[in-house]
């Protein structure tokens, strides 16, 4: 929603500012406000999503 598209233009802003690893939490953050939607069980299931992304296949 509205903060997905904030953190977007944040994540624009600092890309030209702060270095990689900033940027990929900022990134973590607008995926969880994207897979959220009140849902906890979507928000676990994001988590491990996520993760499987930034380490490859884990067992989490």
């Amino acid at each position: 929603g509205v903060l997905l598209f904030m953190y977007a233009l944040l994540r624009e802003t600092l890309n030209k500012y702060w270095n990689f690893k900033y940027n990929k939490i900022i990134s973590i953050m607008a995926c969880r406000e994207f897979f959220q939607e009140n849902n906890e069980e979507k928000l676990i299931m994001s988590d491990k999503f996520i993760h499987r992304g930034l380490f490859g296949k884990m067992n989490v």
